[in-house]
């Protein structure tokens, strides 16, 4: 089963930092400044059992919080 996924970055208050994978493929790392939102680039992956992986990814330098305001995703036919 394959699905199609991509997510919204960003927050109205704060600057932002988040990188999103879909089963282990990196969707895209944004850096946003406040009140900019981005989406990441759309992947389709393979979910082998049935359960869609998403992976959130915060500063390494924990000086920005993530901000994720959308994921999605559908079954690819």
């Amino acid at each position: 089963m394959e699905f199609t996924g991509f997510g919204q970055n960003g927050r109205f208050s704060l600057p932002t930092w988040q990188k999103i994978a879909f089963e282990g493929i990196d969707a895209g790392t944004i850096s946003n400044e406040k009140a900019v939102f981005n989406w990441t680039s759309e992947k389709v992956v393979k979910v082998n059992d049935g359960k869609l992986t998403i992976r959130i990814y915060v500063d390494p330098a924990n000086e920005k919080p993530a901000g994720i305001s959308e994921i999605v995703f559908q079954r690819a036919y």
